[in-house]
């Protein structure tokens, strides 16, 4: 990277096969990163592997973002739940190029839900397809597909600490999000990815 210049950020088309997802999803990515100071680079996953290098080898930091697809679960060994998503191979792809490259080049990557759970699965952890299943009679009813609700999130400890340098008040340490939980990480290894 320049010193004068934004960090490019690579950030992967989200879905191969829903462009409505897509020009919902990749926008306020785009913008996080711009926001952020860098500056976002689509990498298409229509490209050849080589291709795709190209643009990949001239990121200086990868954002993972979210899809409406599921992680194939024959890359982590497990049987397919009747509950999960049909793989997207073409962002797996374009993913594990992005991941190799980072790694190789010890560049940083930021992963949101499905890239967390690509993270993982790159780094030999597996997933649990839907978290229902693992719960407790009279818990599953707290996790359904079908709502994705907004709800406040509180920032803690480090993000509280970093926070200090700009605003401290009760508003700038609490947002809203929007959470959808249908599979969560296990054995992961994902943390150790850098170091």
């Amino acid at each position: 990277m320049n010193e004068n210049s934004a960090p490019r950020i690579a950030i992967p088309i989200p879905k191969s096969d829903d462009p409505d997802y897509t020009n919902r999803a990749l926008p306020q990515y785009e913008k996080a990163v711009a926001d952020a100071g860098g500056q976002p680079v689509r990498i298409p996953l229509d490209q050849t592997p080589a291709e795709a290098m190209k643009l990949i080898s001239h990121c200086d930091g990868v954002l993972l973002p979210g899809s409406g697809a599921d992680v194939d679960p024959a890359k982590y060994s497990a049987v397919r739940d009747p509950n999960t998503a049909a793989a997207d191979p073409k962002r797996d792809t374009v993913d594990e190029l992005l991941l190799q490259d980072a790694y190789n080049m010890r560049k940083p990557v930021l992963a949101i839900c499905y890239g967390l759970q690509i993270l993982n699965v790159y780094r030999s952890g597996t997933l649990i397809q839907h978290i229902p299943e693992f719960l407790p009679a009279g818990k599953k009813s707290l996790v359904n597909q079908r709502e994705i609700g907004a709800h406040v999130i509180s920032f803690a400890g480090a993000l509280r600490a970093a926070s200090s340098c700009c605003c401290t008040s009760a508003r700038c340490l609490r947002a809203s999000a929007a959470s959808f939980w249908h599979r969560r990480t296990t054995r992961s290894r994902s943390a150790s990815l850098f170091t």
